[in-house]
């Protein structure tokens, strides 16, 4: 299984786990019950085929970075183990940092949340960038995208623990928005600001994972709001300048004008 399915999978088991809290031993759950709340999240299009398994034990069986079997079970139940819980925990958006004036490099969140791309990002190791594939001038890792499900899981954890709430506007339809086919506009402003919150949280998790599972050294990937990445408008021009860095005598090197606030953000 590659490491993007492996991701998926794992994002979907966590978010099912997620949605049981806060109800008394939620780190265990049926294996029966697992699945359902898969094809719940799913809207009935999850299939473990998808990912190569031929039945949905072997999905459990390939989830051991997260789930453990509890023994002596009939039917049989899993468990999260200390790093599953760890993880489920970061979803909670109790536990979600707010980063103040700081949003996500644009290269970044395109790579993991361009789910609708038929065209893979890539981690471009000399441009220390995400990239389109065909677009790298080194051959890198792809990069963690989620998929439609991992969204849609998502915010079901994020409605389920904001719907009790006195402050949260009950008559808000969020049907709509869980679907994808309203914008975050349409939500109540609270929430409109907690879920941005939430979903940067999300976003940074999984960079932060991708990044120590594969021994990247990745950069910041916050940055300022006036610090302006260019857009992926701009990637051929990028490259282009990149090529001609590349091709350039010591001399002509020399020579190269660099603005000093792009120094210092590299720098930093």
């Amino acid at each position: 299984m590659s490491d993007d399915n492996q991701l998926q999978l794992e994002s979907l088991v966590l978010n099912a786990f997620a949605r049981a809290r806060p109800k008394p031993g939620w780190q265990q759950m049926q294996v029966g019950v697992l699945k359902n709340r898969l094809l719940q999240a799913s809207g009935g299009d999850f299939d473990e085929a998808a990912y190569g398994f031929s039945a949905f034990r072997a999905v459990v069986d390939s989830l051991g970075r997260i789930l453990r079997a509890v023994p002596n079970t009939r039917p049989l139940k899993v468990e999260l183990n200390d790093d599953g819980v760890r993880r489920v925990l970061a979803l909670s958006p109790d536990a979600t940092p707010v980063y103040v004036g700081q949003r996500i490099r644009e290269d970044l969140w395109r790579a993991v949340m361009d789910y609708s791309s038929s065209e893979p990002y890539h981690w471009d190791s000399s441009l220390r960038r995400a990239v389109r594939a065909e677009l790298a001038i080194s051959s890198g890792l792809a990069m963690p995208t989620i998929s439609k499900e991992v969204l849609r899981g998502w915010k079901d954890v994020f409605v389920t623990a904001a719907a009790p709430r006195p402050a949260t506007d009950a008559s808000a339809d969020l049907t709509g928005w869980l679907d994808g086919h309203r914008p975050t506009t349409s939500l109540p402003r609270q929430l409109q600001q907690e879920w941005n919150a939430a979903l940067k949280n999300h976003v940074l998790v999984v960079l932060r994972e991708w990044a120590e599972r594969n021994a990247i050294d990745l950069p910041n990937p916050l940055v300022p709001p006036e610090e302006r990445v260019p857009s992926s408008g701009n990637q051929a021009l990028r490259l282009f300048v990149h090529r001609c860095v590349d091709a350039m005598t010591d001399s002509e090197l020399l020579a190269l004008s660099i603005p000093a606030a792009v120094a210092l953000r590299v720098h930093r």
